[in-house]
């Protein structure tokens, strides 16, 4: 039983990998849908700021604007954000608890190598 886990667990890493899909918020977390990344884009959430105003938004972004703060003007308002990034699928979803990749692959490994 422990060496299908690890078979799974390594197949999964060799798997050829699929587009990242990110969940795409605008004006509130639970008003999403899934997005589909391009090949050089993470997800990422972040709290829009519009002078006194701020909201939550996310989706896919560029990887090289991941953590920099973004300025734009849109009708004469100032607009900034510093956009969070992540790697995995729909790990940009704000209400959902969630655990990495890696994470599970620890876990997994502790317990089989904890039960030989």
């Amino acid at each position: 039983m422990k060496f299908l886990f690890l078979i799974v667990l390594l197949a999964y890493f060799v798997v050829p990998s699929t587009a990242l899909e990110c969940f795409q918020c605008a004006i509130s977390q639970s008003l999403c849908s899934k997005e589909t990344c391009k090949s050089n884009q993470l997800c990422y959430s972040a709290n829009i700021s519009a002078g006194t105003v701020t909201t939550f938004v996310s989706g896919c972004v560029d990887k090289e604007l991941c953590g920099k703060t973004i300025t734009n003007t849109y009708a004469g308002v100032e607009l900034k954000l510093q956009p969070k990034c992540c790697d995995f699928n729909n790990c940009n979803g704000a209400t959902a608890a969630q655990l990495s990749v890696l994470a599970i692959s620890i876990m997994v490994l502790v317990w089989f190598v904890g039960f030989q």
